[in-house]
């Protein structure tokens, strides 16, 4: 059985939320606040109290943001 590494609250909203890894040690979210307003965070794998800075709001849109990142080629 597998264990979970870590467990953290991210977005406070009740829409959904996506996350994508940049690397070893950042974690890029984006998702909903408590007001539905869009917002984006950056985490810190060891340290997932918290994003980076804080949320990033974006606007009051209903829709759904993806997180891409470029792929290398």
């Amino acid at each position: 059985m597998e264990k979970i590494a870590q467990e953290a609250a991210g977005h406070a909203g009740a829409k959904n939320s996506r996350a994508v890894f940049i690397n070893s040690d950042r974690v890029a979210t984006a998702g909903f606040g408590k007001m539905s307003d869009r917002q984006l965070g950056l985490w810190d794998v060891k340290n997932l109290t918290e994003p980076i800075g804080g949320f990033t709001m974006l606007d009051q849109s209903a829709g759904v943001i993806m997180v891409q990142l470029p792929i290398k080629a």
